[in-house]
């Protein structure tokens, strides 16, 4: 029994590292879309958002990425190529993230009394090309996350092969 809360609790600290260290570069991230977004903004005289309003969808984010992890997300589609490994499981994430982000408006719309087709016209700004832009930006925003992750796999994996030699 003592073993089997141990592995539990080593889970439970492996993934709240995951959930801190992806939540705190997806607020990193996003804080420097909304620099940019306000800048432009106040050149035209408009203010513009808060930085804390980046931080539920942060943090919304970081959990769907456990998810991701969980479900093992463009792991079992395997690649001869890092490089491929990074666009499959960027591409992976980024379409798990959206698909959830997309159910998540959807939901809390219909909470809000909005209809599934505003809660999605109100996605990403609004029109298309925002929509565009906005999952554009999240799969430039997932492709370091995912290549630190895997240069730290390989790194680990290239370590515990030395050790055993």
């Amino acid at each position: 029994m003592d073993a089997t809360r141990q592995t539990r609790g080593q889970r439970f600290t492996r993934e709240t590292k995951a959930f801190a260290i992806a939540a705190v570069y997806f607020a990193v991230s996003f804080s420097a879309i909304l620099f940019h977004e306000n800048a432009v903004l106040a050149a035209h005289g408009i203010e513009g958002r808060s930085y804390w309003s980046i931080l539920p969808k942060a943090l919304l984010l970081a959990k769907f990425m456990l998810v991701g992890d969980a479900l093992k997300l463009g792991e079992r589609i395997g690649s001869r190529t890092l490089v491929g490994e990074l666009a499959w499981r960027s591409l992976a994430l980024a379409a798990l993230l959206i698909v959830l982000v997309l159910v998540e408006e959807i939901t809390v719309g219909a909470w809000h009394g909005r209809s599934v087709a505003k809660s999605f016209a109100d996605l990403g700004g609004g029109t298309a090309a925002q929509r565009w832009a906005s999952m554009l930006l999240l799969l430039l925003i997932l492709i370091p996350y995912v290549a630190a992750r895997i240069v730290a796999r390989e790194l680990k994996a290239r370590a515990a092969a030395a050790v055993s030699r």
